[in-house]
């Protein structure tokens, strides 16, 4: 389902994520390593490709903007291992590689696929805590970079403009500079 987001990134976001857990109860941390694939030459990719946590490939777009949020819409999401038929559902989509139909892929091999593609993989430790704002959701994420660096990235995300501002004035963040994730990988490339 297409959704707004409205992201930002910094090294602590200290006062932002106390502002958050006083909105609302957080659930339980989720961990797991995501790796994004992004075609070489694209500063600002409008589609990504990410491995979540090595269990399944999903892709998404970036539609359209609506204010300060973007419009991100889902172009699947597939279990792995998988065989390239069942990945084929991406196929034709900017830096998707070609895959056998009959071979199963495992997260190494769909990882091998794009850097042989001459996409640029970037893996990122995540622990995500996410926070039900009625309408939406935010999320609060502490990364940890290839280089072992670790940064900060608080989101909220929804269906409605409306709430999305809301939330948005609430946390106090309106006047940050929306950043999606592609966005923010090719700058720490």
């Amino acid at each position: 389902m297409d959704r707004l987001e409205f992201r930002i990134f910094g090294a602590q976001l200290a006062q932002v994520r106390s502002r958050l857990a006083g909105m609302a109860t957080p659930g339980p941390p989720e961990r797991r390593t995501d790796v994004y694939f992004t075609p070489p030459g694209l500063r600002h990719p409008h589609q990504t490709f990410k491995l979540r946590g090595a269990a399944a490939l999903d892709c998404k777009r970036l539609t359209d903007t609506c204010g300060p949020f973007e419009r991100w819409s889902p172009r699947g999401c597939v279990a792995l291992p998988a065989t390239g038929a069942e990945l084929a559902v991406f196929s034709g989509a900017a830096g998707f590689p070609a895959l056998d139909p009959g071979r199963t892929y495992s997260a190494d091999d769909i990882t091998e696929a794009f850097a042989a593609q001459g996409n640029r993989v970037f893996a990122l430790r995540k622990i995500r805590r996410k926070f039900p704002l009625g309408g939406c959701e935010a999320e609060a994420t502490q990364l940890e970079i290839p280089a072992g660096v670790t940064f900060w990235t608080v989101a909220i995300e929804g269906a409605a403009r409306a709430d999305m501002e809301r939330v948005v004035g609430a946390l106090g963040v309106g006047a940050r500079r929306n950043v999606n994730y592609p966005a923010w990988i090719a700058a720490q490339m």
